[in-house]
């Protein structure tokens, strides 16, 4: 059924238009976090942006942070090769992106203050 779907002009339409949006808004991602003093950002090469957190709160620490508020960030100690400063953020739509960002460095800004 899916084979069949996908030989359909429109169905490929709709998903190179689909995979474009994911494009345009995680690169949006990037470039709001980009742009946070507190973190080195990474290229993205999927529908996520990988950062390294630069002042001396945890990915951990971040991570609970943020889910107080309900935002969720994977926080990446327990990946190979990775340490306990590095986060992976999902793309979302392009308003949610920017208020990602926007809390992540408050809450980053913050720490920096108290510390």
């Amino acid at each position: 059924y899916i084979l069949k779907l996908m030989t359909k002009a429109d169905f490929k339409e709709r998903l190179n238009e689909s995979i474009n949006k994911v494009k345009y808004d995680t690169q949006q991602l990037f470039n709001s976090l980009k742009r946070i003093p507190y973190l080195q950002v990474y290229s993205p090469n999927g529908n996520f942006v990988m950062a390294k957190i630069l002042n001396d709160m945890s990915s951990e620490e971040l991570r609970n942070v943020l889910l107080q508020d309900k935002i969720f960030i994977r926080d990446c100690t327990n990946k190979i090769g990775l340490g306990p400063n590095f986060i992976r953020i999902a793309s979302r739509t392009e308003q949610e992106n920017i208020d990602i960002a926007n809390h992540i460095e408050l809450v980053l800004a913050d720490f920096e203050t108290q510390s």
